[in-house]
């Protein structure tokens, strides 16, 4: 079994031997969860502009083990046949496949993921050129929930882009919903059109979410391919209608309440000192 967390990011305040024995644990928990003797747990990092941290990884497996953020770690990083995909071995864990994807703010400040690609994607573009551009790179184009920005006219967008569209492109869950939030109206329309919906943790630019990379994603039946995992996963995906599982639970209202407090104030720093 696959176990797959679609929407994983690293942050410069992630301490790594942390985030990694963390979702070492989780993907092992999710594998219990869903009955699964053997399991094959898969990250999607979702690097965000100007800064590549799949790049600093794989760039890492070349040097070895050293100083800065890698220092005295208990993790090993290895190499596959393919550009876009690592393998991160910790202690008595089952391996993680590491894939490359980039975050993508379009021009109606929707968020878009592009799986399966390590080159950055230009930014602030319409919605149907950025998921256009991404299927012309042979990636494959996901929209993310975000908190409040499948409303209104954005939501319209939306809806006008996954009429135009095949089963090729995805919508996905996070673990930042609440439990309380309504499940999004695109989901169901997404899935009468034939595309299935991913998941993942998208862990937020705080120091307590270094520890959430695992705990949400989905599941589904398959094999990655030695040397190329990247390649047989996408083909996977992409025939995979109907047999995706959703693991992991949504947020707490209290933690919602929280993060969405404290992501604010750490916005509101940054402008203040840039």
């Amino acid at each position: 079994m696959l176990i797959i967390d679609g929407h994983v990011h690293i942050y410069d305040q992630f301490e790594l031997n942390r985030f990694f024995a963390s979702a070492f644990a989780n993907f092992a928990g999710a594998a219990r969860s869903l009955g699964a003797r053997t399991y094959q747990p898969v990250m999607f990092l979702a690097d965000w502009p100007g800064k590549s941290w799949f790049e600093t990884l794989r760039a890492q497996n070349r040097i070895g083990a050293g100083a800065g953020v890698f220092s005295d770690r208990f993790f090993q990083i290895e190499s596959t046949d393919e550009p876009i995909s690592l393998i991160v071995r910790g202690r008595d864990s089952a391996p993680v496949t590491v894939i490359a994807a980039q975050k993508i703010i379009t021009a109606e400040n929707i968020e878009v993921m592009a799986l399966f690609a390590a080159e950055p994607f230009a930014t602030r573009q319409p919605l149907g050129d950025t998921v256009a551009r991404i299927r012309e790179k042979g990636a494959v184009a996901v929209l993310p929930w975000a908190v409040g920005k499948w409303l209104g006219k954005r939501g319209r967008e939306i809806k006008t882009l996954l009429g135009g569209c095949g089963n090729d492109v995805f919508l996905a869950d996070n673990a930042n919903r609440p439990w309380f939030w309504p499940r999004p109206r695109h989901f169901a329309r997404a899935r009468r059109m034939g595309a299935d919906i991913l998941a993942g943790s998208d862990p937020l630019d705080l120091a307590s979410e270094t520890d959430r990379a695992g705990r949400f994603g989905f599941a589904l039946h398959g094999e990655l391919a030695p040397g190329c995992p990247a390649r047989g996963l996408k083909q996977t995906l992409l025939n995979a209608s109907g047999q995706i599982t959703r693991y992991g639970s949504l947020e707490t209202g209290v933690r919602f309440v929280r993060n969405q407090v404290a992501i604010r104030l750490l916005k509101k720093s940054r402008r203040e000192n840039a």
